[in-house]
């Protein structure tokens, strides 16, 4: 999170008159691909702002990544503030360490339930970390395991004698999140469901998938060890999942490019284009994937032939969704996911369509639809004579957190403007479209 205003809007200012914007991306491309800048650049970086540089490098998670191309422009065309790059170093040391201990801890659990006999299936983090120039340029906010329901038991108190302590307020039913504070702080979250507790009509499509389904699970070698992880082919559908869920309730930020760009470069061969094409379009992913995946190819080097045969070309609203992924959506003076989660649900599960308008979006916000209300009050969902409750409902329990979270809640002015924000972009990206889907 970014708390210096000062610096935050320097950065915001950058980004949208688009001055840091292709430097920052040049910058990743030269780190994923080993290059050094070109030299016929080196005005211009001499130029930059690189605290602002550095802000938008920490908040969407590579810092560690590009800190080699920032050394190289620093060692062969000079920087005026020895300040931010001392502070960029520090930064680096700090977050690899940290990623170094982590994944010490992971092979201990790893030895330990493969012991015992059972079966962790590892996804997201550190399979994608592997594939980095070194696994601990990525920062992990958590260790993601699955198990089949006959292991969690067994896993739970595997987790408590290495030390782990369950959250339960952060666990859910098909999610028990262990924290651990030392020697580093470390999350895992022990899911018996890819997608959590959410339910809906595109998560009765991602159930149909099976894309936990044991035949289909790999060994392979990731950070140094030996570990089971999904599918070639089911992990990028389910990667693809998980930064929807996220770009839905927050916004995602550039790492999500790298670690799609990284995925598919390496894994091309062992991916059944047809197959993860039909897929995405059954979700009503589609519009999305292709505008994700035309920025990958165009700004990072992905492969291009993991387009469709008949490819759709979009050029129009990349620069808005560059935009806001650079601005990592609207969470960056304040966590945004939990705040505006329930009103966000139904259109991230493809259970409404966002209104075209500004002014009736804002509406919607506020006063919720039947197929728009979150889950939480479902008994407005089955009995819509009941709506006017809900709407109570929910301003109550409005009332109540933003007088316990205070400083770090929205007033109903903020989270009407941040909500109608992320409704624009998920209709923008065509993930509204729950029409398509079949």
């Amino acid at each position: 999170m970014i708390r210096d205003k000062e610096f935050r809007d320097r950065m915001v200012t950058g980004i949208r008159e688009n001055r840091l914007r292709e430097l920052y991306l040049y910058f990743v491309k030269c780190a994923l691909t080993k290059t050094n800048p070109d030299e016929k650049l080196k005005d211009v970086f001499r130029a930059m702002d690189w605290r602002a540089f550095f802000l938008i490098a920490r908040s969407n998670k590579v810092a560690s990544l590009i800190y080699p191309v920032v050394k190289y422009c620093v060692e062969n065309f000079g920087i005026d503030d020895q300040e931010m790059y001392d502070g960029w170093i520090t930064y680096v040391k700090v977050s690899m360490f940290s990623e170094i201990q982590k994944n010490a801890l992971m092979a201990k659990i790893k030895a330990e339930a493969e012991k015992e006999g059972l079966t962790f299936v590892f996804f997201k983090g550190m399979l994608l970390a592997d594939l980095y120039p070194q696994f601990s340029e990525r920062p992990g906010c958590d260790t993601d395991i699955f198990v089949y329901e006959k292991d969690r038991e067994p896993a739970e108190k595997l987790f408590q004698r290495m030390g782990y302590v369950k959250d339960e307020i952060d666990s859910k039913e098909q999610v028990q999140v262990y924290r651990l504070r030392r020697p580093v702080e470390h999350m895992i979250e022990l899911h018996t469901r890819l997608w959590e507790d959410y339910k809906g009509r595109r998560i009765d499509i991602l159930d149909s998938m099976n894309l936990t389904d044991r035949n289909s699970l790999i060994r392979t070698r990731a950070c140094g060890m030996e570990v089971t992880t999904l599918g070639y082919e089911e992990h990028l559908v389910f990667q693809l999942f998980h930064i929807i869920k996220h770009f839905s309730l927050e916004g995602v930020g550039i790492r999500y490019l790298v670690d799609i760009t990284l995925f598919v470069n390496n894994y091309f061969d062992k991916i059944d284009k047809k197959s993860f094409w039909e897929k995405i379009d059954r979700l009503g992913y589609h519009r999305f994937v292709t505008c994700f995946f035309t920025i990958c190819e165009k700004h990072l080097g992905m492969r291009g032939d993991i387009f469709p045969d008949k490819r759709e070309i979009i050029d129009e609203n990349l620069d808005e969704f560059l935009e806001d992924m650079f601005s990592v959506g609207d969470g960056m003076d304040r966590d945004a996911k939990w705040q505006i989660l329930g009103a966000m649900e139904a259109y991230f599960l493809g259970e409404a369509k966002v209104e075209g308008s500004k002014l009736t979006r804002k509406i919607e916000m506020i006063f919720p639809n039947r197929d728009s209300m979150p889950y939480t009050y479902s008994y407005a969902r089955k009995y819509p004579v009941l709506l006017p409750v809900a709407w109570v409902h929910r301003g109550i329990k409005f009332i109540i957190n933003y007088y316990v979270h205070k400083k770090n809640y929205y007033n109903p002015a903020e989270k009407v403007n941040v909500a109608e924000k992320r409704m624009y972009m998920v209709k923008l990206l065509g993930l509204d479209e729950v029409k398509d889907m079949t």
